[in-house]
């Protein structure tokens, strides 16, 4: 019946309005309230899906962009931290509340590389750097670029260098 319809209409622009003020994400104001005032049901149905459709668009700009956000935030705080030997998922994860779990699986999406190989590459990229513009001994360089052992820093580079530091 008509009155059925209706009621059931005016629950599905309840439903949407409620989703749109609880992500509170752009003005839906002007297309709610048209959608209130249909004549058909293909008008309302043509009309609601516009609406949905907008809204998703929006959450999805605004999603990607505080995404982009956290992934230059969390790149920043990786060269500020560089240095220091614990960093990894558990020092990130703590430093922006996110579980570790999720670091890395933020960081592995957004950046189409494991964090540990991340640190590992900008670690090795400062050490190469720092051989060629200094005359730092290895050792001085192994504790500036946040390793603890200079034993596990030097297989690493002569793993991707196919040198060792002091032949680099």
């Amino acid at each position: 019946s008509l009155l059925i319809t209706r009621y059931l209409y005016s629950y599905i622009i309840n439903a949407i309005a409620e989703v749109i003020q609880q992500a509170g994400s752009g003005d839906f104001d002007e297309p709610l309230r048209k959608l209130m005032f249909y004549q058909t049901r293909e008008e309302f149905e043509d009309s609601a899906h516009l609406l949905v459709a907008d809204f998703c668009r929006t959450v999805n700009v605004s999603r990607r962009s505080s995404n982009s956000l956290l992934r230059d935030r969390m790149l920043a705080y990786v060269r500020e931290n560089i240095a220091n030997v614990n960093l990894g998922l558990e020092n990130i994860g703590e430093a922006f509340d996110l579980s570790p779990y999720y670091v890395s699986r933020f960081f592995r999406d957004q950046n189409n590389v494991n964090l540990k190989d991340y640190i590992v590459e900008m670690r090795l990229s400062m050490a190469k750097e720092l051989l060629t513009a200094t005359e730092k001994p290895v050792a001085e360089i192994v504790e500036q670029i946040g390793y603890i052992s200079a034993s596990s820093f030097i297989r690493k580079f002569k793993a991707a260098e196919g040198m060792t530091p002091g032949e680099y």
